[in-house]
């Protein structure tokens, strides 16, 4: 153990220093290459600008198509890749203009870069929004997904961890809904999870996250909060959530059980105080 131990840590440290003087080299011709009026100098830096660019791209398409399964996010993460290609072709040709044209023809290219750039600020821009809703939030209701909901829990749980202070949840479980499902359609009962959902949202404050754990299940994170706390938000959520819903206009009724659990109180874990909350809604149907 100990051998392995040592030969790890020399592996950091050789993976440490050649990564220094791979920092000192870059700067050195990043600096000569900044300070060189000579348009070969100027075309090497955007060359360098966006093949990094691509080399960052790779990365993020790499880690969204064999980490994400969701097919909307690897279909974007493609067309992120493809512009960044688009882009470091296009430099490669503005620099084959600036060493064909010279010194008196150079600023067309680096407009036509400066254009590129732009366009590719926009594009992530656009790209980041379209990751962030098919990564974080669920589709049909438009609260957060079950999966980012317990990464956001966990970091919670480390914040409070070291400051000492509490949180709680709250697992919410709507009453009867499958009737509603049974008799009305899946389509009518997905408009009324949806509409649901934007009342849960306009009921609890901005700091305060929604998940949906799946079907007619939702989960509250509040924080900091105790037991009282948590309970005095049920009640608001009950007076939000059992007014009538106008559906296709049919009115429905839906009413639910809830469930509180409270860190450190109850669990010290996310996965504990779940548990300890989805039981404690069970308990409060009977």
């Amino acid at each position: 153990m100990k051998s392995k131990r040592t030969l790890l840590k020399k592996q950091k440290r050789n993976y440490k220093g050649l990564g220094r003087i791979c920092l000192v080299l870059f700067a050195t011709i990043l600096t000569f290459i900044l300070f060189s009026p000579h348009p070969v100098a100027i075309s090497s830096f955007q060359i360098i600008l966006s093949a990094l660019d691509l080399a960052a791209r790779t990365a993020v398409f790499y880690a969204f198509f064999t980490h994400i399964r969701n097919r909307a996010v690897r279909a974007f993460s493609f067309l992120f890749l493809y512009s960044g290609l688009l882009i470091f072709l296009s430099v490669l040709s503005s620099a084959w203009l600036i060493r064909q044209l010279g010194h008196v023809l150079t600023i067309v290219p680096l407009l036509f870069f400066a254009f590129l750039m732009i366009h590719y600020l926009k594009n992530i821009s656009f790209l980041g929004q379209k990751l962030e809703t098919f990564v974080v939030f669920d589709r049909l209701t438009g609260v957060t997904n079950r999966a980012f909901f317990f990464t956001k829990a966990r970091r919670v749980l480390k914040e409070s961890a070291k400051k000492k202070t509490s949180f709680a949840f709250i697992y919410i479980d709507l009453n009867n809904f499958k009737s509603i499902n049974d008799v009305h359609g899946h389509v009518t009962g997905d408009k009324l999870l949806k509409a649901l959902g934007e009342r849960m949202k306009h009921s609890l404050k901005k700091e305060d996250i929604i998940g949906r754990i799946g079907g007619d299940e939702f989960i509250i994170l509040l924080n900091p909060s105790d037991h009282s706390t948590a309970k005095e938000v049920i009640k608001r959520l009950r007076n939000s959530i059992c007014r009538p819903f106008s559906i296709d206009g049919k009115s429905f009724t839906v009413d639910f059980s809830a469930g509180v659990a409270v860190y450190p109180q109850d669990g010290n874990t996310v996965e504990e105080l779940v548990m300890k909350a989805d039981k404690r809604m069970y308990e409060s149907k009977k």
